[in-house]
């Protein structure tokens, strides 16, 4: 039954995660690509908000949101494409600024969501 929490929680974080990215990518510049790095932090904050409160949460649901909904709507191997694209374009400044602002964001807005998460308990 676990697979299948999973799959469903994959389903939706990968359909939301095309969606979004639709939408973002609309709207933003491609210097640096704003709609992956705006998904990574929001998926970041949600996975530490959802495992700051895990004890409270029935197991399939944090199956769900956490390994199939978080898993699927964030995406590294996106991030690290993009990261070489402007390192092979010699566009070295965008690649660090784009590699530390998403190592710093992710990092900072998990430890809020896990304290928000653990506050709620």
């Amino acid at each position: 039954m676990s697979l299948l929490w999973v799959a469903f929680g994959g389903a939706a974080g990968a359909w939301l995660r095309y969606t979004v990215g639709a939408w973002l990518g609309q709207r933003f510049s491609q210097a640096i690509s704003w709609p992956t790095w705006i998904i990574n932090v929001t998926g970041s904050f949600l996975l530490g908000f959802i495992m700051g409160c895990a004890s409270i949460l029935p197991g399939f649901l944090v199956q769900l949101l956490a390994i199939g909904f978080c898993g699927a709507f964030t995406t590294f191997s996106t991030f690290g494409v993009e990261a070489l694209t402007l390192w092979l374009n010699r566009n070295y400044f965008n690649f660090l600024m784009y590699i530390l602002i998403t190592a710093i964001a992710t990092t900072v807005v998990a430890a809020i969501g896990l304290a928000a998460g653990k506050a709620i308990l």
